[in-house]
């Protein structure tokens, strides 16, 4: 091998940093040396990340830093998606958490009491919601 790292490679380093993966195993996974993630990611650091982003303004020690305790509890960076999302929704609708919760409850016992399972009481709301409106 030698020479200059592919982009495609550059970029793979990196996203998997950000996802909180050690030196070692990104090395590993993209057949690089750990010497070359390190000047990778510190190469990342201190040029203009456009390179490798959308936003120059890209809080990359942060976004390390979080993803790597994220890992520390078993979560991925992944899984703020649906949250930031349901969050969204909740937002759009003013409701707050507490009141989603309870909601929740109470479809849990609706379900419970009536022998049903969450997911065909979902599947009746949305039917009766496709019936034509008088």
């Amino acid at each position: 091998m030698g020479g200059r790292v592919p982009l495609t490679i550059r970029r793979q380093v990196i996203k998997q940093w950000l996802d909180g993966h050690s030196r070692d195993q990104i090395a590993k996974d993209n057949d690089i040396g750990a010497g070359t993630v390190s000047a990778i990611i510190k190469q990342c650091g201190q040029e203009k990340r456009e390179q490798y982003f959308d936003e120059a303004d890209f809080e990359f020690d942060l976004i390390r830093e979080l993803a790597v305790m994220l890992k520390r509890e078993g979560l991925a960076v992944n899984s703020f998606g649906s949250a930031l999302r349901l969050q969204k929704k909740l937002d759009q609708n003013h409701l707050n958490e507490d009141q989603m919760d309870s909601f929740f409850e109470n479809a849990d016992l609706h379900c419970f009491k009536r022998d049903l399972k969450s997911e065909d009481f979902i599947n009746s709301i949305n039917t009766v919601w496709l019936f034509p409106r008088a």
